[in-house]
């Protein structure tokens, strides 16, 4: 139910299953509609369908691929030590340190996207989030769940500090019943989904509006009865993880990262570098009239570009 239409393929033949019948056709246009769960349908579809001797098509999105998780694994360095952090590296480490079976909770936002482009959900590793546009606030309370109901397995919570911010009260909750859960706090002070959202369109980010006003999440942890640790540099990522997966208690990991990163879709349309393009002309202008916090937004996002 992906809510950004505009990346979805409309001029092609499509096939929707869908548990749900209400969302068949919700967001793009069906040849053919299938009210089925996916593992019933596709059980039933697999006697139909011939293996083919031609891999071409095959083998170019497998390279494509590979090519796609290198560039990645090269954004996730940790050499890239500049500060405030990439949040990138913060999820690549998770992803080597997790266990096979783990659980991920993921907030909305660029928590999201810096979670799938760097966390491999193989073997038996699950991910739960709500993925509906807007809807914060998700990850904590999940993760408590997904904790009750598995506790023999690591549980990790993937968030921004917009979205902690609103269900961080839920910490005393996993310290009362000794819920070992992992959570990565993303610490930009800034709504960065929203911002870049704004920027898409052509406005200026409103950065009184976009920004957080934080506490010291790790300890907040510890005030609560948990455990946590404030990472500010590159050196400290991988050891900061390996705590949060070895404690027998709640675990705030607060990644101070920097607001000025990019989460930008592999392909740009001409729409969205018009708007962009609109929004750093505006934001440019008022750097010049004198706007102090534009010019320091702008610096950030070059200092992570270039980096």
């Amino acid at each position: 139910d992906f809510p950004y239409m505009e990346f979805l393929p409309h001029g092609t033949k499509t096939i929707q299953v869908d548990i749900r019948a209400e969302n068949i056709g919700n967001r793009t246009a069906v040849d053919i509609g299938i009210h089925s769960d996916i593992k019933v349908f596709t059980e039933l579809l697999l006697p139909k369908v011939f293996e083919k001797e031609d891999s071409s098509f095959l083998d170019k999105l497998t390279e494509s691929f590979h090519n796609y998780k290198t560039k990645k694994k090269e954004e996730a360095s940790p050499e890239r030590d500049f500060e405030p952090l990439h949040p990138q590296i913060f999820a690549e480490f998770i992803n080597q340190q997790a266990a096979d079976d783990a659980i991920f909770t993921i907030e909305t936002g660029t928590s999201a996207i810096w979670a799938m482009n760097h966390i491999c959900f193989h073997s038996n590793r699950r991910v739960i989030g709500s993925f509906n546009h807007g809807s914060m606030a998700v990850g904590l309370p999940a993760a408590m769940g997904a904790q009750f109901a598995n506790p023999n397995r690591e549980v990790w919570s993937i968030s921004g500090d917009g979205a902690f911010n609103m269900a961080m009260q839920d910490f005393i909750t996993a310290v009362f019943y000794k819920l070992p859960v992992k959570i990565l706090v993303l610490n930009n002070s800034q709504l960065g989904f929203v911002k870049l959202e704004m920027e898409q369109v052509g406005l200026t980010p409103a950065l009184d509006a976009l920004h957080q006003e934080n506490v010291n999440f790790a300890e907040y942890a510890k005030l609560c009865g948990g455990e946590g640790i404030r990472v500010e540099h590159a050196k400290d990522i991988e050891d900061a993880i390996i705590m949060a997966k070895n404690s027998k208690k709640p675990f705030i990991i607060d990644a101070v990262v920097n607001p000025g990163e990019l989460a930008l879709p592999p392909h740009i349309g001409v729409k969205q570098v018009k708007g962009f393009g609109s929004s750093k002309v505006k934001e440019i202008l008022q750097i010049i009239s004198g706007d102090k916090d534009q010019w320091d937004n702008l610096k950030k996002e070059l200092q992570a570009w270039f980096d």
